[in-house]
Formats: C-alpha cells, structure tokens, sequence
C-alpha cells in the first residue's frame, strides 16, 4: 500500500470507529483457548462460532490450523463451510470474498492431507465465486453490466493453477492460467502456460510489443529570425537538417573568440546539412554588420527580438542552441566554458551521423491490442505528478495542466513546459470545470484525506482556497448544460455527500450522513456515490435517489462517462480513470490504470478490453482531443514522466 493510501487507511479507522475488522477481533480471542485442546479443538471452535455471523477475519484460525494440523483445519473448514454458503446452489452468496477464502482454506487443507481431486473442486468452486482478482465494475441504476479484471489481485487463480498441475488436471490448469495471465501475472504463470504447451493466451496478442517512442527533446517554436540586411529565417525551414543557433554580441569576448570558429565548423559541414545563424543581441544593425566582417563571418546574421526572447529566453552569452533533423532542441549551451567549441563540433558531428530523432524510450509492455494506440511523445517531469488537466490558456490553445509538488505547470500539445506557477499543497489530484460561466474550464485541486480545495484558474495563472465541508475522499464536477451555465463540485466525505458551489455559498447534503468514498456526475446535472455499505446510489438534481445498487466489496472511488448514466466502480490504492475515444473505434471507452501496473482500455458498451499494457507506476490519466480529429488522445502520468497516446494511423 502507498503511504498516501497508508495514511487514508489509518484516517478512515480514526474517524469512521468500529469497523467490520474491529468487531471480528475479539471472535479471534474467543477461540484462542481452543487451539490448546488438541482432542477437542473442532468441536471447541464450532461452539465458540455457532452463534453468531462469521466474517473474513475468523478465517485466521483455520490458517493458523493449516500450519500444524490440517486434519483439523479441513474439519474446521468444512463445517464453516455450510454456515456461509446455502446448500442450494441457486441461493445468493451473502459474501462472496468470505465464501471463496474460506473454500480455498478448505482447498490448501486437503491438499496438504493429499487429497488433490477433492482440493481442485474446492478451488473450482471458490474461483467460480470469486477468482480473486482486481476488477473494474461498471454499474448502471439496474446492477452491475460487466467485470474486467486489472490485476492479479490476491494470486488464487495461480495458486489454483497449481494444485491443478499438481493433481495431473491440466485442464483446469490451462484455464485458470489462461485467466491469470490475461490479468497481468507473470513469472512461474509464464512458465506454467509454456509448459502446457504454450500458445496465444485467450484475450490477449501472440505475443507482447514494445510501446516505445524516441526520446522527448522540446521541439523548436514556431518563429521567424530578421536577418540583417534583408529577409527572415524561418526556424521551421531547417526541418531535416542540422541547426545551430549562436547567440553574441560585439561586447561579449568569448563571442568574438568562438564565432569564427563556428563560420570554420558550418563551411566544413553545410554539404552534409548544417545550418548555422549567429544571431546579435539587439545591438543596431550597423555595429552588427561591422563585427561580423571584422571576424570574416559569411554565415547568416540574425537579429534577436522580444519575440525571440518570449520564445528562447536567451539571459546569457554566448548561448548556442542545437536542433536535429526533427526540428528538436538536442543540446543547449547557456554561457562559455572552456572547451565550449570543441564540445559544440563533436555533438554536431554525431547529429548528423545521426539516422533519427535519437534512441527510443520504451513505456509500456502492451498486452493485447498491439496496433490500436502510438505514444506521440513522452517526456521527463522535474517531479512527481499528482493529477492532469487540460485547460484553454488566455490565447485559446489547450494546455495540459500538470500538478506537481507546489506548483502547476503548463505544457503544450507538443510536450514543451509553457509556465509554471505556485499553489498551495492541496492541490494534488485535479478536476475541471466551468466555474464562472465563461466559457473556460477551471481546475479543482484536492488530496484524498484533506479539508481543504483548491479552485486554479490555470489561464490567468491564479488559485484560491475553498474550505470542504468536512474530510474530502473524492470530488467530482457536475457540469452546466447551457451556454454560460456554471459547474458545481460533489464532495464525498467522511460525513456524507455534499454538492457545493464555488463561490462560497453554503454547501447542500445529497442523501442521508455516513461516509462516501467515491463520487462521480455522469450525464445530466445528478451525481452518484459510493457508500460505506458499498451500495452505489444515483440522486438527481434534487438531491432525491432515483437508483440503487449494491456495487462489488473492493469498490472505493468511481469513474463516470458524460455520454451515459453509467458509472465504474474501481479499487482502493493507486487507481487512475478517464473516459473518452481512444483507440478510433469511435465507442465510448474507459481508461484504467490498477494497482498492478497495468493500462487497460474498455469499451463501455461492450465491456471488451481492447487494449492492455504492463505501464509501471502510472499515477493520473486524463483524455481530451488535443489535435482536432475526432478521437481524444489518452495523458498518462507515470513516475516523473508524461505520455500522450492517441490512436495509431491506419
């Protein structure tokens, strides 16, 4: 568990008080005493359980019994057994996740007493309930409309796999494999499917691919240089060639030492694509003209404008730039060192050497889908992320909002850092919003576990704090439906759910008090939230419910789509969702990142995956078309880096 989920956890067990855990404790105790009775430990055990509802929690003692005796620990099982599953097998299974435990216990019982055949059918029956691993739930108001698996989960489907191969039953080995490694698992599970005989798992590609993409440099802005005594360079013409750019001026002595050796470099390599621009640093056009003679310089003198400068921010001189054929800042040097020449001359010699854009960085380990998603570039953050956005800057071009330790960035479409500025530490995880009705979503930052917001109007570059009704777990944005209408923010709390808006007027409860974890506003202005019962309820407008359903055990926060009423039902840990059209079917899909390391791709209506890929350390997704063609791209924040994925071309 991540020290993030970790202090949660603990935050929950503090305020909520007892819990399911806390009140199964003392049962442990009570049979304690019966552990040393070896002559009447099960009769001792089903006394102490008779009377009352067992809960996973009691199941410690048959694990303990394994260890030592499992004659008893199989008798235990067994007569647990017919306590929490009904003997008609048509009858609903009041808790599943305890029903599939207790049956495996009774599996790992007879199989160390060698009694394989009999241990196999037990596990068939708990994976049959419950095959243990993580899942993505999506819900409607009707119940549950379908299961993916996102991780491995608990590992039963290998350990099942196991005692199969162990009992010479390798069909049922083969298919519990099957499902296993479709869900991520690796390892002895790999091996295991080899030696059956091997061949494409069901679900998944032949074999796994490489996502890769070459290395992220910030690309060249689109500028135009004035070039003393007539015309422009255009930075954009040198695509496919080698560009240097020198930045001087006549009061700079290390300028005046290395540009004629940059004139020497540029005559010795144009042929093979080097283009060089020495570019002065607002001195008068004369003065410029006089200097570059004076040192012989033929090559072509630009002159650096505030344009320029918004652009490159040269503060230093000299300042040489170096772009590859790709038109991608490779090497930046602010200032002279000793050295400086030699050091610019060998890198230019290995640029155009160089076949492509640079070595390629590999992101993902895809799965199943090979072919439906390309990264178009991935770069390097200066930390770790906590959420991403994507706003409308004050010149109306898209911006991915980036939050990170203290700060919010700004990066463009192409991967380049726009701007920074500061925020308050609240801001982690992000939201967005139209909040004042004009036109231009505004970003929500908050921390699971946290009191306070943070409303970020990313465009002028400014935040404000919102003080939360009580202990925030999650927020969602109900979104305006007519021109000029405002966003709202749904809050689920410790306390409840509440429905607030942001220009400090009182915040309204949704439904009866007791904790939320998870919230969501999928199409029309209502909200829905997850309760501490794990029900999973619908309320309109009014605040009124109009559906129920009792969503899966694990279920902790919720991912909506705006497109339908639909909700998903995702785990505790380090989950990550966004919804959209990504992989250019043009269906509505949900993206997922588990606690397993793992992408998954589904499509809403169907329920397929249509693309999954081991992606370690993904911490945030978000989707919007950035390019204009229909189909969003999917961000993806992983470690201290940034992706953005977008379907491959046809």
């Amino acid at each position: 568990m991540s020290p993030r989920a970790t202090g949660i956890f603990f935050l929950l067990l503090t305020s909520i008080g007892s819990t399911a855990l806390g009140s199964d404790a003392p049962a442990i105790n009570d049979v304690e005493s019966c552990l040393g009775e070896p002559t009447r430990t099960t009769e001792c055990i089903e006394a102490a359980w008779s009377d009352r509802a067992l809960g996973l929690a009691d199941l410690e003692i048959i694990e303990r019994l394994h260890a030592n005796d499992p004659g008893t620990a199989e008798s235990v099982a067994a007569w647990a057994k017919s306590r929490v599953i009904p003997p008609d097998p048509a009858a609903e299974i009041a808790d599943p996740a305890l029903a599939a435990r207790l049956l495996e216990l009774h599996a790992e019982a007879l199989s160390a007493l060698d009694r394989l055949p009999e241990a196999v059918e037990e596990l068939a029956a708990a994976i049959a309930i419950d095959d243990g691993t993580t899942k993505l739930t999506w819900m409607t108001p009707d119940g549950p409309a379908w299961q993916v698996p996102i991780g491995t989960g608990n590992g039963r489907l290998v350990r099942g796999a196991r005692t199969a191969l162990d009992a010479g039953r390798s069909e049922e080995a083969r298919a519990w494999l099957a499902l296993a490694l479709r869900s991520g698992a690796e390892g002895w599970a790999e091996q295991a499917w080899a030696t059956l005989g091997g061949g494409t798992v069901p679900g998944l590609d032949p074999a796994p691919s490489e996502l890769a993409v070459p290395r992220w440099y910030p690309p060249l802005p689109d500028l135009e240089i004035p070039l003393i005594g007539g015309g422009s360079f255009d930075l954009q013409s040198a695509r496919g060639k080698i560009l240097l750019l020198d930045f001087w001026a006549s009061w700079c002595a290390p300028c005046l030492e290395e540009l004629p050796r940059l004139q020497a470099l540029w005559e010795r390599e144009k042929e093979r694509g080097l283009v060089a621009v020495a570019i002065n640093a607002q001195e008068t056009d004369e003065l410029a003209s006089r200097t570059a003679e004076s040192l012989g310089l033929t090559l072509p003198i630009g002159r650096y404008t505030r344009t320029a400068h918004r652009e490159l921010r040269v503060n230093a001189l000299p300042t040489v730039i170096l772009a590859d054929r790709s038109g991608q800042v490779r090497d930046r040097w602010n200032g002279y060192s000793t050295g400086l020449e030699l050091a610019i001359a060998n890198r230019v010699e290995s640029l155009l050497d160089e076949s492509s854009s640079g070595d390629a960085v590999t992101v993902a380990r895809v799965l199943s889908g090979e072919g439906r998603l390309q990264v178009r570039w991935s770069r390097e953050l200066t930390a770790r992320p906590g959420g991403l956005g994507v706003v409308v800057a004050s010149d109306g071009d898209l911006r991915i909002a980036v939050s990170e330790p203290g700060r919010v960035s700004g990066i463009g479409v192409d991967g380049r850092t726009l701007g920074k500025f500061t925020v308050p530490p609240e801001a982690g995880r992000l939201v967005q919003g139209d909040f004042d009705g004009n036109g231009r979503p505004e970003l929500v930052g908050f921390r699971p576990g946290g009191e306070r917001l943070v409303l970020i109007d990313a465009a002028a570059g400014r935040h404000r704090l919102i003080d939360a009704p009580a202990t925030v777990m999650d927020v969602a944005v109900i979104h305006g439906t007519g021109e000029g209408s405002t966003s709202r923010l749904a809050l689920a709390t410790l306390d409840g759910l509440y429905r607030i808006d942001v220009d400090g007027d009182a915040p309204t409860r949704v439904g009866p008090a007791g904790r939320r974890t998870g919230v969501a506003a999928p199409s029309g202005r209502g909200v829905v939230a997850l309760d501490q019962d794990r029900n999973v309820a619908w309320y309109d407008e009014q605040g009124k419910i109009t559906g129920r359903s009792r969503g899966p055990a694990d279920g902790w926060t919720l991912v909506a789509d705006g497109e339908s009423d639909g909700v998903g039902v995702l785990p505790a840990g380090e989950v990550a969702a966004a919804t959209g059209s990504f992989s250019g079917t043009g269906r509505r899909e949900v993206a997922v990142a588990g606690p397993e390391e793992q992408l998954v791709v589904v499509d809403i209506g169907t329920g397929q995956a249509v693309f999954r890929a081991r992606w370690p350390g993904v911490v945030s997704l978000a989707a919007r078309d950035l390019d204009g063609d229909g189909h969003d791209e999917l961000l993806v924040a992983s470690g201290r880096a940034l992706s953005m994925l977008g379907r491959a071309p046809e």
